[in-house]
């Protein structure tokens, strides 16, 4: 026998790309108090069609060692991650990790901190830095693994990631860890700790605060063997540097080539040939240097029995040092009489061909003089090239929400702000001064 329930209609209204609840329960005898759900503008019971989300929660993960938002997001088997912090290193990235559900670009995953945007990552554009969201005050994550543009805009399309940050804290936590590797650097340590006062529904209000530091050591090359196995790449531009003239290549310490950066790399075709190679990822971070400060603070006072004002404030700052090999300097000219040419300094004559005084190929032009050498020589001595990045991001939050007439209401207001510097630290020289 079928019975009929009356069906409440839901209405959705929206500020400031907030999510906003539905109407009432479609079954009236099950009371539901007030929820949201992440990808739905309407309350659900577990009787109706449930929506694709999968929930987790931050003390599980704290269990298994997880201890930034980029390693949350790497455990999620949707997620196609095209760049995460590591990716700094000479790229110039600002350390910035994204989220990239079903492989359809970081721009097409909508992540949100409390059901609300966040301000894109200066550099990039075009989505939020995973590493500015405060890990010590989340309470879960929740995962549309669905597309949701049709709720939230075409940045929904690969699905949607809301971190749901602790609501009613109270008393306090202080949290210490540390992750030792067997090897030599690439150690992460954190401390963070939390307290809070009041009890909504005993004093009507709740004020709660977080403060959260990560540290990340580098990890050098140097420090892991595997990367010293036979036939690893190398470049051509040295240090020190080698010289060609008419297609005779020598670099003045063949065969030693100033190990242990350097091999003796020659063309075996050319019985004149001299040359070493350069192990540039010697020089490189494999995992770079990283500061993480974050911090959040939470008041929430309730007005009568359905009204709630929440206002939210947090402030985080990212920042990393990375270092790769020396500037590579692959085109020089160096002419006769100056320091740095073939014997009239440091550098001595090649072994293994005369210099042609003469040599002056069709086509070039002042400043070369005849004689000139062309050198390819990469900058060892300034101690390789070093940048620092310092990504600073605020965001503000007022909200209301509450019930009028039996329809759920939200309205709020938001300020985000992304800031980020890159500073070029050390290791970046001029080439020229060696061929006046």
């Amino acid at each position: 026998m079928f019975k009929k329930t009356k069906v409440c209609t839901g209405l959705m209204l929206a500020f400031g790309g907030t999510l906003v609840l539905g109407a009432s329960s479609a079954f009236a005898q099950q009371q539901l108090d007030r929820v949201e759900i992440t990808g739905s503008a309407i309350k659900r019971i577990d009787a109706e069609t449930s929506v694709p989300v999968t929930i987790i929660k931050i003390e599980d993960l704290k269990k298994e060692g997880v201890t930034t938002i980029e390693q949350i997001v790497n455990r999620l088997g949707g997620n196609q991650q095209s760049q995460g912090s590591s990716q700094s290193v000479g790229l110039g990235t600002g350390g910035a990790a994204f989220a990239n559900l079903r492989g359809l670009g970081q721009n097409k995953t909508l992540v949100l901190l409390n059901g609300r945007r966040l301000a894109n990552n200066a550099i990039d554009g075009a989505a939020p830095d995973l590493n500015m969201i405060p890990f010590a005050a989340l309470e879960r994550v929740e995962v549309l693994r669905d597309g949701a543009s049709a709720l939230y805009g075409t940045d929904a399309v690969g699905g949607v990631i809301n971190f749901i940050t602790r609501r009613d804290f109270r008393g306090g936590s202080i949290t210490v860890g540390t992750d030792s590797p067997k090897g030599e650097g690439g150690g992460s340590h954190n401390l963070n700790g939390a307290y809070g006062f009041g009890d909504l529904d005993k004093d009507r209000f709740n004020v709660f605060a977080v403060l959260d530091y990560q540290k990340q050591d580098p990890l050098r090359s140097t420090q892991r063997s595997f990367l010293d196995r036979p036939g690893a790449k190398t470049s051509p531009t040295t240090f020190p540097g080698q010289y060609n003239q008419g297609g005779n290549v020598e670099n003045p310490l063949f065969p030693a080539c100033g190990a242990p950066n350097g091999i003796a790399n020659p063309d075996t075709s050319q019985p004149a040939d001299r040359t070493c190679g350069y192990l540039y990822a010697r020089k490189v971070d494999l995992i770079p240097r990283g500061e993480r400060v974050s911090g959040l603070i939470n008041g929430t006072l309730k007005i009568g029995q359905d009204t709630r004002l929440n206002l939210e404030y947090f402030a985080s700052q990212n920042k990393g040092q990375t270092l790769i090999a020396g500037v590579p300097y692959g085109a020089l000219r160096v002419n006769p009489g100056t320091a740095f040419y073939p014997g009239n300094g440091i550098t001595p004559l090649p072994t293994a061909f005369a210099l042609n005084p003469t040599y002056f190929p069709t086509g070039s032009a002042a400043p070369l003089l005849p004689g000139f050498i062309k050198l390819r020589w990469r900058d060892q001595v300034s101690g390789g090239r070093q940048e620092e990045t310092k990504n600073n991001q605020q965001r503000f939050v007022a909200s209301l929400d509450g019930a009028v007439a039996g329809w759920d209401y939200q309205v709020g207001a938001a300020y985000n702000e992304n800031k980020l510097t890159d500073s070029l630290i050390g290791g970046y020289t001029d080439g020229t001064k060696v061929t006046p």
